[in-house]
């Protein structure tokens, strides 16, 4: 009877580094924290905390992060593809419809949850991309995030688990990424994302590919943050549940046509999101069927597979940290 030991012990290590990586990453956020509180200018400037905070983990964390890898060995490095534009928009638009349903419906669940708790469940990116300088939130969430999560995340895990196939490789990828984010909010939506990433990383083995597609996912994000900045959208609907029922008709058209510009603007964009999310629905029920899985160097049957993956040492302290913290975010501890 085959145990897969072997092969639990590399899910193991894998497991350890990305927690020893994860460890690292908040040592040094909270390690900055710890320094740059005592100084009042950093502190009064948020985007200038913004900037030393994230920019800390970016210098530091993430390169150790990258480096503690190369303790495992790649055994299976595949052929080296390069995708169509046209595969590119048609990726793209799979992936973005995907990550768009999942994060509606956590939307619904977290609401639930708030209402259960009686608080607030937000992410703390929503809040940071909603009051941080544009310039700075694109740098860190449309440029370098990308960058370093596809380089760890994909490169550097499908690397060295793409010898057990595509599935295994791009579900381990998909669901430690989702853990990764830290809170409830983010999870789902990135660990689907993640085994979309992952499939493509492990199909083309270009990096290059993903981090352009979760650069255009997170862009679209962004822009939506900006759009309700600069829209005046929010505001516009608090001042509408002002009126009262007794108000002229007259008075409303009026109120709604000295705002048509921010109206217009994120009905655009409304409507941009709706096109893509339909697109990207209708293009994998069509395209599904050309997906091929390769079945990888070393098969493990399908009723094994997850406790290859996850029943092991290193996986399940990694697991386990990673869910004891989303619960502390999700109880505001």
């Amino acid at each position: 009877m085959n145990n897969y030991v072997e092969d639990k012990k590399v899910f193991s290590k894998l497991g350890i580094i990305l927690l020893i990586g994860s460890l690292v990453f908040l040592g040094v956020q909270y390690g900055t924290l710890a320094v740059v509180k005592n100084i009042p200018s950093v502190v009064e400037n948020f985007n200038v905390y913004f900037l030393i905070m994230m920019g800390s983990t970016y210098v530091i964390a993430y390169p150790i992060f990258i480096l503690l890898f190369k303790l495992v060995p790649v055994r299976y490095k595949g052929e080296k593809k390069t995708m169509k534009l046209s595969h590119i928009f048609i990726a793209f638009c799979i992936c973005y419809s995907a990550g768009y349903l999942c994060n509606q419906a956590t939307t619904r669940v977290t609401s639930f949850l708030g209402e259960l708790m009686d608080k607030d469940v937000i992410s703390d990116v929503s809040v940071i991309m909603s009051y941080a300088n544009p310039a700075v939130t694109f740098l860190f969430v449309v440029i370098l995030a990308p960058i370093m999560e596809e380089l760890i995340f994909r490169k550097m895990l499908i690397d060295r688990t793409a010898q057990y196939g595509d599935v295994m490789a791009s579900v381990i990828s998909g669901l430690t990424f989702g853990l990764f984010h830290g809170n409830i909010s983010q999870f789902f939506y990135a660990f689907l994302l993640g085994i979309c990433f992952g499939y493509i990383y492990a199909k083309t083995r270009n990096i290059k590919h993903t981090i352009i597609l979760h650069m255009l996912v997170n862009s679209i994000s962004w822009i939506g943050t900006l759009v309700l900045r600069y829209s005046g959208y929010l505001e516009l609907i608090e001042d509408l549940n002002k009126f009262s029922g007794d108000v002229a008709d007259n008075t409303i058209i009026t109120f709604l046509w000295e705002h048509a510009g921010g109206i217009l603007l994120f009905f655009g964009y409304a409507l941009l999101i709706l096109i893509v999310v339909i697109a990207g629905l209708i293009l994998f029920f069509t395209k599904k069927d050309k997906m091929t899985f390769f079945q990888g160097l070393v098969v493990v049957p399908k009723g094994e597979r997850m406790k290859v993956m996850l029943l092991n040492l290193g996986m399940i302290l990694y697991l386990g940290f990673w869910i004891v913290m989303i619960v502390l975010d999700l109880v505001g501890i």
